[in-house]
């Protein structure tokens, strides 16, 4: 029975409304924007409007907190006016999409109208009153699906909430706050001017500063090598610190327009009475104290490559930080101590292979790829059949030389198809940690080739193997 009379209560509703000629009813336009300058707008709030039945200014505060009961508030923003409650952005810009609506649990479903007296009956479409139910969508009957009851359905009204914020004073509020933030950032240009002075000077002194480098080298597989630390210089400069004005009056409350005027003009005419003084403490407590050092880093104070067959452990000992004095060239001590090495893939940098037949060169400039210079010595054709590496008493066949053939007496260079020389077990022989050079010196390694080929008019296929004995130090001293 009590659902039946409230959905009588809902089309009689609809009824009145379609028959009162109400399509998209607005309220009288009072042209506010244009004469006053007032806008809607969320921007940045600056202060708070407690408004008493939301049409009467009880008192203004910068910090917020929740309105009691019987009061609604305006945000007073940078840019404008607005009621402190969630809104359809599209009334921003006139329009009548709904929109006076609080969001409850922070969830997307619950919704309910919001009362608030900056809002008016209109229609969202012909004969349609526009219901918001828990599903977050419009029915076109009076009846709220989710609780049963009729929903008011409201809009913000624009012209009547600017009404309100001009018979308050809120404008000339908004105005004196606006002063005083000016006056904060004229202040604050000069301030940070002093500051870009002092920034500038702290930042091109650091040509000022350069490094001594000595070696202690333990490992003694250093010689004459320099080693690139990557030291840097780290600027720590500080905050610029500035002037926060607004800070002065956050605390405070204040319930008229001339209550709030007399505090601002007397804190404006201080603040500009006591600027010099506000200079001299900024150069002096702030400036001249805070830009004090630079602070010093390395990619690493354990490990420095020399290239990348080379690498050398040890530590590097500097200071922390360089004391700021403009002008005053400094050279700072970088302390390195060596204490072993790690090499990687220390191959023979060159390896000839030859008889009266052919010669083969090769090259090896970066550990495990070689470039070969092959040469047929003899007046007729002759073909490669396989290439082979020696390190330590393992072998590698190379996979891309088979069946080569070399024009009688050409030389080719295979550059552009660099050899893979060694398996991962040949490669592990050829690179050591935590050397030193006694361990180097001693310890030995054998390393060669071998090449079967055969020419072709004299049906003779042949082999050519070779193998040298070296010292690890004899590898270790080509890659230096």
């Amino acid at each position: 029975m009590k659902k039946r009379s409230l959905l009588k209560i809902a089309v009689f509703v609809i009824f009145s409304i379609v028959f009162s000629g109400c399509w998209g009813v607005s309220s009288s336009n009072l042209s506010l924007q244009n004469e006053d300058k007032l806008y809607l707008s969320k921007g940045v709030p600056l202060a708070y409007a407690y408004m008493e039945n939301g049409t009467k200014l009880a008192y203004i505060k910068f910090n917020y907190e929740e309105p009691k009961d019987g009061f609604e508030v305006i945000n007073i923003s940078n840019n404008g006016f607005y009621p402190n409650y969630s809104m359809d952005s599209n009334v921003e810009s006139g329009s009548n999409s709904p929109g006076c609506l609080v969001v409850m649990n922070n969830t997307d479903k619950n919704y309910q109208f919001c009362t608030s007296n900056y809002t008016r009956r209109t229609m969202l479409s012909a004969g349609t009153s526009a219901i918001w139910n828990a599903g977050a969508t419009f029915t076109t009957v009076g009846l709220n699906v989710a609780t049963g009851a009729i929903a008011d359905p409201k809009f913000f009204d624009k012209d009547k909430f600017l009404q309100i914020v001009k018979d308050n004073n809120l404008i000339q509020i908004r105005t004196k706050i606006s002063e005083i933030m000016n006056l904060q950032n004229i202040h604050n240009n000069e301030l940070t001017n002093l500051y870009n002075t002092e920034l500038n000077k702290y930042t091109t002194n650091i040509d000022n500063i350069s490094f001594n480098y000595s070696y202690v080298d333990e490992s003694g597989l250093l010689f004459d090598k320099k080693l690139n630390c990557n030291i840097k210089i780290i600027p720590t400069p500080p905050d610029k610190n500035l002037n926060s004005y607004m800070k002065q009056i956050e605390d405070k409350q204040f319930t008229s327009l001339n209550d709030f005027t007399n505090f601002g003009d007397n804190l404006i005419a201080r603040l500009v009475n006591d600027f010099q003084n506000t200079k001299n403490t900024y150069i002096n407590n702030h400036l001249n104290k805070n830009f004090k050092q630079y602070n010093i880093s390395t990619n690493s104070d354990k490990y420095f490559r020399l290239n990348k067959n080379i690498a050398f452990n040890g530590e590097i000992i500097l200071p922390k930080n360089i004391e700021y004095e403009y002008g005053k060239k400094k050279t700072v001590p970088v302390k390195l101590i060596i204490k072993s090495a790690n090499i990687e893939n220390i191959a023979p940098q060159k390896f000839i292979l030859s008889d009266n037949n052919i010669n083969v060169s090769f090259n090896n400039q970066s550990g495990s790829y070689i470039d070969a210079i092959m040469l047929n010595n003899t007046n007729t054709f002759l073909t490669v059949k396989s290439l082979t590496s020696y390190v330590d008493g393992d072998n590698y066949t190379f996979s891309n030389i088979v069946n080569r053939e070399l024009a009688p007496a050409s030389r080719t260079l295979d550059s552009n198809s660099r050899y893979e020389i060694f398996n991962n077990t040949m490669s592990n022989k050829l690179s050591l940690n935590n050397v030193t050079k006694s361990t180097l010196s001693s310890k030995k390694i054998d390393y060669g080739f071998a090449i079967k080929y055969h020419i072709q008019d004299s049906n003779l296929e042949k082999t050519i193997f070779k193998k040298i004995d070296y010292t690890y130090l004899e590898l270790y001293k080509n890659y230096l």
